[in-house]
């Protein structure tokens, strides 16, 4: 799928167009990082937190690809940060499973659920403890505002 120009969804294109795996252009703008595509095609009544055909959201797929700023931009456009994909996978358990101290932290300060548990059994913890990832551990010692309680091999 192409990432739509900001002239197309002004122009009146189908910002809700999904390609062959059910991904909307938004989840494939947040894949690319593009953040200003992202603020287009929200300001356009793209679905934040629409799903592709495996359940990922815009989110875990930013987060997934290490786009901090895109995940930042969709946590502040209102991004459920605990929604999980068909796996039982969600944001955070992402941010685990890429190693991203940054993304851990951006999470847990927006509320993400540290405690839920994939569709294996493993919380976010568990995966950044699996992929030795140890350091990260350190996110969960401190707490933060508003601290509570997908795609990887780790997670599989």
């Amino acid at each position: 799928m192409r990432i739509p120009s900001p002239c197309c969804c002004r122009g009146g294109a189908d910002h809700a167009a999904r390609d062959d795996h059910d991904a909307s252009a938004l989840i494939v703008a947040a894949d690319k990082g593009h953040t200003g595509v992202i603020d287009i095609l929200l300001d356009a009544g793209a679905d934040i937190d629409a799903q592709d055909i495996d359940g990922a959201t815009a989110l875990i797929w930013a987060v997934g690809q290490g786009h901090v700023e895109a995940a930042m931009r969709l946590i502040h456009r209102g991004a459920d940060v605990n929604r999980t994909d068909a796996d039982g996978v969600s944001a955070l358990m992402e941010a685990a499973s890429v190693r991203s101290k940054e993304l851990v932290k951006l999470l847990l300060e927006s509320g993400a659920d540290s405690a839920r548990r994939s569709g294996r059994g493993l919380t976010a913890l568990d995966i950044a403890n699996k992929s030795e990832t140890r350091r990260l551990s350190d996110c969960w010692k401190r707490p933060g505002p508003n601290r509570r309680t997908r795609r990887t091999k780790i997670l599989r």
